[in-house]
């Protein structure tokens, strides 16, 4: 779990100024979803990662988010398998990638 962690508190608390174009921003959000949903499919606990974004967070707008996220990707059941696993976190990381395209 410490693994995880620090990779979702890279991914999540670097880069916190402008991102300077549409896709840096939504890449940068799809890495978030991506390390939020490997934990998820590691089998971290969903209150450990809140906690984790509640203690760490450098601004309100960051932790909401992330705890969006969060949220997101527990209503997805664990994979059975590595593949189905590997699987799911692509298409989380997809499906925020392209939620933001049309967001943004």
């Amino acid at each position: 779990m410490k693994t995880i962690a620090i990779a979702i508190m890279l991914v999540i608390f670097t880069a916190t100024g402008a991102y300077g174009s549409e896709s840096n921003a939504c890449e940068h959000y799809a890495g978030m979803a991506e390390a939020i949903m490997e934990a998820r499919q590691d089998g971290a606990p969903k209150q450990e990662l809140i906690d984790l974004v509640n203690r760490n967070a450098t601004s309100e707008s960051q932790r909401d988010l992330a705890i969006l996220m969060i949220i997101e990707a527990y209503e997805i059941p664990r994979g059975e398998t590595p593949e189905e696993r590997e699987l799911l976190v692509k298409l989380f990381r997809k499906a925020i990638y392209e939620a933001c395209k049309i967001e943004w």
